[in-house]
């Protein structure tokens, strides 16, 4: 990620959580760990952000828990990524009852019903300014209101949605209703790689297909200010005097107007990318 000049992310650490990928390195790696089970499952120490997995591997007491228990960590959770969630939810039939769930050798378990599943989340309490839904694709206008009602953000995966969903978060909703959206690449397991260029791309390209107004600075901004900001990693949010020295350095081939530098920065930018700098330091 380095190497392609990511200088921040979020990264989802599965339990059992390994000593040494629970704390902030550097102000660069923010570790989630993840939970899932019932309400007797294990917590990390306080001070730690949490990825509560999803509502279908989270029991909605163990939910609650987290939420009571931990009103002012970041809690990342896999949100309407799937039809499949969405029946889950809705109490319809669905494959991650029938399949998923029976190889985990796990059971499901009562839970209230709601049209969507941030629906479901605010049905049970679990929903604040802390709250980060991962993915988003499947959103109704009601559900961007819960969201932006609660100050939750979003981080769209765009190649990982299109492979499992074949849709991206409905980014005009989302910016009406004025939520903080990021862009991330989920695992290796739904995306060929970690690079935040083809994600922007992907996007950008998605976005042009479907008649979306989402202009390059838009989605520049979602991958660079707006994860830092969601991350709150408020040094990375600017570069001036008393904030982190994060940058890239990239090369123009030729004067380009602001407009034109956005968009050049996005298709280009990857190739002309010549140095990469951490806190001040250069990586690359």
């Amino acid at each position: 990620m380095v190497k392609t000049g990511t200088v921040a992310w979020g990264n989802i650490v599965p339990y059992p959580w390994e000593k040494g990928k629970t704390s902030y390195i550097a102000n660069t790696v923010v570790p989630f760990l993840e939970v899932l089970g019932d309400e007797d499952a294990p917590l990390p120490p306080k001070g730690l952000p949490l990825s509560p997995h999803a509502p279908y591997s989270t029991s909605p007491a163990l939910l609650r828990r987290i939420w009571r228990e931990r009103p002012k960590e970041l809690k990342a959770i896999h949100l309407s990524e799937s039809y499949e969630e969405t029946a889950f939810v809705q109490g319809k039939p669905n494959a991650i009852e029938e399949e998923v769930l029976p190889l985990a050798g796990r059971r499901s378990f009562h839970r209230p019903k709601a049209s969507t599943p941030i629906q479901y989340m605010e049905e049970i309490g679990c929903l604040d300014s802390n709250t980060i839904a991962i993915h988003a694709v499947f959103m109704t206008q009601r559900d961007a209101e819960i969201l932006e009602k609660r100050g939750a953000s979003v981080v769209v995966c765009p190649r990982s949605n299109l492979y499992l969903s074949g849709e991206i978060a409905p980014l005009p909703l989302l910016v009406e209703a004025h939520i903080s959206v990021a862009l991330g690449t989920d695992g290796l397991g739904s995306s060929p790689n970690l690079n935040l260029w083809e994600e922007m791309r992907t996007l950008w390209f998605y976005a042009k297909a479907q008649g979306w107004s989402l202009p390059p600075q838009k989605i520049l901004s979602m991958a660079t200010g707006g994860g830092g900001s969601i991350l709150r990693i408020r040094e990375l949010s600017s570069i001036e005097i008393g904030k982190e020295a994060s940058f890239l350095v990239i090369e123009m081939p030729a004067p380009l107007s602001p407009e034109e530098l956005a968009g050049f920065v996005l298709l280009q930018g990857d190739t002309h990318l010549k140095s990469v700098y951490i806190k001040g330091r250069k990586v690359l």
